[in-house]
Parts: structure tokens; sequence; C-alpha cells
């Protein structure tokens, strides 16, 4: 394995990586799910594909105090809202 190709790849891959505009052809029940504190994938770009799916079938759940992995920061919340979810 080649780190160095690697993670040239990821870095030029990540640059183009924008499928913003086709979530908007989503139809089925979707949950999008943020850490506020993320460093990966900051909040703002939750909210930004929360906002490009159809309003009919997103919910968003904002976690505080939650960085990229909610599920170990709030295990019983983030359980709650999946279960409340798959209830719907």
């Amino acid at each position: 394995m080649n780190l160095e190709v690697m993670y040239d790849s990821i870095a030029r891959r990540q640059t183009r990586f924008d499928f913003l505009e086709d979530l908007k052809r989503i139809k089925c029940p979707t949950l999008v799910m943020g850490g506020e504190d993320d460093p990966i994938t900051p909040i703002a770009d939750s909210e930004d594909i929360a906002a490009a799916l159809p309003r009919k079938v997103v919910q968003f759940e904002r976690f505080a105090g939650c960085g990229h992995g909610i599920v170990e920061d709030a295990p019983e919340r983030f359980l709650e809202v999946v279960r409340d979810f798959l209830k719907q």
C-alpha cells in the first residue's frame, strides 16, 4: 500500500465530491445527523445536506457537544433518534 498515493487521491477527489444537487431526487425518508463539534464533517455541511433534501423526506438532528462519533459521544440520544426515525 502506497500511503502517499492514497492520500493524494483522497485529497483530489474530495475537492470534486459534491452531490448536493442530486439529493433533491431522494424520495425515501432520510435521517441526517451531525455533531456540532465535528472536525471532519462540520455541522454546516450536515445542514447543507439536510437543506438539499426534499423537506417532506428529511429529518435533521443536531447533536450538541458531539464530534464526528456521535454514537460514542451521545449513545443514548443517538439510539433514541434512530429508533424514533425507524418507527415512522
